[in-house]
């Protein structure tokens, strides 16, 4: 945690060294070049806005006066630093042994690291609906530093043997709908389905373990600065199906400050330094369920695993264009591991784990370059 403190802190400070030396270059910059990404919607809005026409509606959109843009293309890279994993299997859950009886062990990881690519785009841009299609991939690769020196017959090592060896993998569908039903009034509508496993490199991937996910919101776009909404969704954020209440506030209290959240997925306060660049202070959590194939467990190649993970991302994010609509995005903090357990696919029981794993706290750096919504 020390060494994570430090790297947020030199972050930091090297962030506002950078905005110093982008500000003394922006000043060379005509005025029309620094222009204000939130008077941009890339939705056109067809409809009269004055309501004086006879016979039309007036719809609210989706913009906030002040919010980052959003991403349409993402193509970034992920790095987590050091950590142990302690570890526990229940020989009676793997093998039905007749007393309990656990084995615990500490593994060593050197780092854990990957890419991620991301797209989102609509494909229906009306006043009163819009509809975005999306697709994302990650992968995320584990570097086993050191184990410990017990035979495996008896031991969760093999499990951690086939992270060391096959990559973690997300690919997903989503997508978004926005439905305003009066100039207060909308809906957000959102679904995603995603293939998590250790696939490829030999292992085929099970498309019958498809993870779904869903959401629903009623909201009320008070003003150009005000939009929240209330609803509920179906997420594996926490590492295996949750079914809870979400809040969608995105606010802005003037021309420096603002939040950006959708609790308790993500939270962000922002910090508006110029048009261009804005730092954000708040958190994410990340999680999914993951098939794991071919992990031999007591002399028994089980292809039924099932690691639930989920982590809490405390983090400094600065964004800033690069040019026109590319913008950079760097962020750093600490990964807070909530849950890395494995279970059989067919258990029920959420706490029914097969091997338990209490993860310490590394720090972490994500950069990403992106093309946003004008």
């Amino acid at each position: 945690m020390k060494k994570a403190g430090l790297i947020i802190t030199a972050l930091f400070y090297m962030i506002l060294a950078l905005n110093n030396i982008q500000a003394q270059v922006d000043t060379s910059k005509t005025k029309e070049d620094d222009f204000d990404f939130s008077e941009f919607d890339g939705d056109f809005d067809l409809a009269p806005s004055d309501g004086k026409s006879k016979g039309t509606k007036v719809y609210c959109n989706q913009k906030v006066s002040g919010l980052s843009p959003a991403k349409l293309i993402s193509i970034g890279y992920d790095f987590q630093g050091p950590f142990d994993v302690n570890s526990s299997l229940d020989l009676s859950k793997a093998i039905s042994f007749p007393i309990p009886l656990n084995i615990d062990e500490t593994y060593r990881f050197s780092s854990n690291y990957g890419y991620r690519v991301a797209a989102n785009f609509p494909v229906i841009s009306r006043y009163d609906f819009i509809l975005n299609l999306g697709f994302n991939h990650w992968q995320s690769a584990y570097q086993l530093d050191r184990q410990p020196n017990t035979l495996p017959i008896a031991t969760a090592e093999p499990f951690f043997n086939q992270l060391d060896n096959f990559a973690l993998r997300t690919t997903g569908i989503n997508f978004t709908l926005f439905k305003p039903l009066n100039s207060v009034n909308y809906i957000i509508a959102q679904g995603q389905a995603d293939l998590n496993g250790n696939y490829l490199n030999g292992i085929t991937p099970d498309l019958g373990l498809i993870k779904y996910s869903a959401a629903l919101l009623y909201g009320w776009k008070t003003n150009e600065r005000t939009s929240y909404a209330i609803g509920a969704t179906r997420t594996y954020r926490g590492g295996e199906v949750l079914h809870i209440p979400v809040f969608l506030l995105n606010k802005t209290f003037n021309s420096k400050w603002g939040v950006e959240m959708l609790l308790p997925a993500r939270g962000h306060v922002r910090r508006t330094i110029n048009p261009r660049s804005m730092l954000f202070f708040g958190y994410e959590l990340e999680g999914n369920s993951y098939n794991i194939r071919g992990v031999t467990l007591l002399n028994s190649q089980n292809d039924n695993l099932e690691l639930r993970k989920s982590e809490i991302r405390a983090r400094i994010m600065y964004e800033t264009s690069l040019s026109g609509f590319i913008w950079l995005s760097v962020q750093a903090g600490a990964r807070i591991m909530y849950k890395f357990n494995v279970a059989e696919q067919d258990r029920g029981t959420r706490n029914d784990f097969i091997i338990q794993n209490q993860v310490s706290t590394p720090f972490y750096f994500n950069v990403s370059i992106n093309l946003v919504s004008p």
